[in-house]
């Protein structure tokens, strides 16, 4: 029954993160990939690229694949196409085509070894495909590369969840939670849930006391320990 509680409470707290981060990630996402003012590029092709990102933004990703596809034959090279690569590779990811999605995460980051999002975007689609470790070293790249953003550190907790590596995860969704405090719900909503599904003895000590869990118990390792409900489920 008590089980039953803290899942019901924390599944409450996840829609209502979601629903108050929602406008947040989205302004997040959107507005970081842009055609960048040391690329010469002329006014019909940024006005294409503008409109590639309000369709991307209005999540009409057939079209905006088209037309971030326009953006990379007319202006070819530099940040531009960069940025076109990396917006349509988000929208082949948004129609979970990540084979097709990595292609162009992959040619955004040819084009410029140092692009964060693009090799965290990179990173997203690995790990939608299960494929934790490669995300993992995407998201270390993106965050030695620029450790800002909140969500770099919020989908590493993700993926390192997924390989039960519990500590860590907790530490990157604090690290999350630190940068962003006010706005990144989604970071307390995954803590949240991962410390709900963990049993006390897969909590490490210092996250005890926390409102999951009695300080009291103590354990050395992890071993024999299960998470609490569907095995598998993950923390989100």
């Amino acid at each position: 029954m008590r089980v039953r509680m803290v899942f019901s409470a924390v599944f409450t707290l996840a829609i209502i993160a979601a629903v108050i981060a929602f406008a947040y990630f989205k302004w997040g996402r959107s507005n970081r990939v842009t055609a960048t003012d040391d690329d010469d590029i002329d006014p019909r092709t940024e006005a294409i690229f503008n409109r590639g990102v309000a369709l991307w933004n209005d999540k009409n990703y057939d079209e905006a694949i088209l037309v971030f596809g326009q953006v990379i034959e007319l202006h070819p090279g530099g940040s531009t196409e960069s940025a076109a690569h990396c917006y349509r590779g988000d929208a082949w990811a948004a129609k979970k085509e990540h084979d097709r999605a990595n292609q162009d995460f992959d040619e955004a980051i040819r084009l410029d070894p140092k692009y964060a999002l693009a090799i965290h975007r990179r990173g997203r689609a690995l790990a939608a495909k299960k494929e934790y470790d490669r995300a993992i070293r995407d998201y270390d790249e993106a965050i030695r590369l620029d450790d800002r953003f909140a969500f770099f550190f919020d989908d590493r907790g993700l993926a390192l969840a997924a390989k039960s590596e519990f500590e860590r995860a907790l530490n990157d969704y604090d690290k999350a939670i630190r940068l962003d405090l006010d706005n990144y719900a989604f970071a307390s909503a995954h803590k949240a849930w991962l410390l709900a599904t963990l049993s006390q003895c897969q909590i490490p000590r210092w996250h005890r006391g926390r409102g999951v869990g009695d300080q009291g118990m103590q354990a050395d390792g992890l071993e024999g320990c299960e998470l609490l409900g569907s095995a598998g489920r993950g923390p989100c």
